[in-house]
């Protein structure tokens, strides 16, 4: 498995062309970037980069590499910033949680009470959860939470 902060060297290097404009941009020295690539080229079996005058030129596969990995990234970055920018206090959202019977019971009011001090304003619509439809549930929106056993 790769983490996150390989990728995210993989990417700035492609974009840079620089193992040290990397390490500046991402703010980590420079043999961390050379350490972090040595350990990309291990993990995907390919060079990724070759060193020439004009720079770090990327293989085939690391061009193709790139274009399947750029874009979730950024898609996760934008995700992870909108999450830092919620403001849980001035927030009126309604939040969409599917319950079991179990967890309505046990948990909702221990939720009720915590969301009524760190945001007033938010609500919840609650639904009981159908296990069978949750995944989907998640994934289209339909709810934004569920609390439910695992079984």
């Amino acid at each position: 498995m790769v983490d996150l902060n390989l990728i995210k060297v993989f990417i700035t290097i492609f974009d840079t062309r620089s193992v040290s404009i990397a390490a500046e941009h991402l703010n980590i020295t420079q043999p961390s970037v050379s350490h972090s690539l040595s350990r990309l080229r291990y993990l995907m079996k390919d060079q990724l980069f070759t060193r020439t005058k004009e720079g770090m030129i990327p293989t085939f596969y690391a061009t193709q590499l790139y274009e399947s990995l750029n874009q979730p990234l950024l898609d996760i970055e934008n995700v992870i910033n909108d999450v830092k920018e919620f403001d849980f206090h001035s927030s009126d959202r309604c939040f969409r949680v599917a319950l079991t019977d179990i967890g309505g019971q046990y948990f909702l009011p221990l939720i009720l009470s915590r969301l009524e001090q760190i945001a007033p304003k938010i609500s919840l619509e609650v639904v009981t959860v159908e296990m069978n439809k949750l995944s989907d549930w998640l994934i289209t929106g339909k709810i934004d939470a569920a609390i439910c056993n695992k079984n």
